[in-house]
């Protein structure tokens, strides 16, 4: 596997999802004041724009403006103007675009919850006392929870949860020691037929392709060791290009 340095800039961090296989978005890990913001508004890009509709149109992210609520924000990229688009009780609500791009989606604690952009209605789509890092589907029809340590079992689970409401489904579990990989470390296929997921074991890290169609995980050949141990979190993560053919990752600053 060849490795190739993007970039570095102290205090970036990386987006989950590379939306085009030229540029890739960074945010910003220290507050940024945005220029003709009318609601006052100092978004804290505390894992990066977590997904991009347009690169160059919007962005969006968790945040927290000049009277501390947090809420969901949604940037200009060309004029800088922020708009909050949902008030929550966190500042990391790890917001995602829907597939058309009408609705946005956000981890409020132990809830994934989905807001209409046009009328504010919004809707619980899953809630669990574990609730970890959660993943969209580039079709928006699915997302990936990664379930944090039961300490009654000492397990963790990757499950699988319909936008609609389904049922759930359990893709892969982890007895300890064996641990999910930090946060932003689980990435659809360009085809969304499975997810590429990081985990920790007593003496390395691995990657594993998991589909969601049942059929065997497999490890991948792919050694990740220094992408782990390169930073803490929040200077960790991955991406795939659009095609599939690459990774991007963030190690340290």
């Amino acid at each position: 596997m060849q490795e190739r340095r993007i970039g570095h800039r102290t205090g970036d961090t990386l987006p989950t999802r590379l939306v085009t296989g030229t540029v890739l978005p960074f945010g910003r890990w220290r507050p940024a004041r945005f220029e003709n913001c009318e609601h006052s508004c100092i978004p804290r890009l505390l894992a990066g724009p977590d997904e991009f509709k347009d690169l160059v149109d919007t962005l969006l992210t968790g945040g927290r403006d000049f009277k501390g609520r947090d809420g969901v924000f949604r940037i200009d990229a060309q004029t800088g103007e922020v708009t909050p688009l949902a008030q929550g009780t966190t500042i990391n609500l790890s917001p995602l675009w829907s597939a058309d791009g009408r609705k946005v989606y956000y981890r409020d604690r132990r809830v994934i919850l989905e807001r209409q952009l046009d009328s504010g209605a919004e809707r619980e789509v899953f809630r669990h006392p574990l609730l970890g890092d959660v993943s969209l589907s580039h079709d928006g029809r699915y997302f990936t929870v990664r379930k944090n340590v039961d300490p009654s079992t000492h397990t963790s689970s990757l499950l699988l949860v319909p936008v609609d409401g389904r049922q759930p489904r359990e893709l892969l579990r982890l007895t300890q020691p064996d641990e999910w990989g930090p946060a932003r470390t689980t990435e659809w296929t360009p085809d969304d037929s499975a997810v590429i997921v990081a985990k920790k074991t007593a003496s390395r890290a691995e990657v594993w392709l998991v589909p969601i169609t049942g059929a065997r995980p497999r490890k991948l050949d792919i050694e990740i060791d220094p992408w782990i141990e390169g930073g803490v979190s929040p200077d960790q993560g991955f991406s795939l290009t659009p095609d599939g053919r690459h990774i991007a990752f963030l190690m340290g600053k």
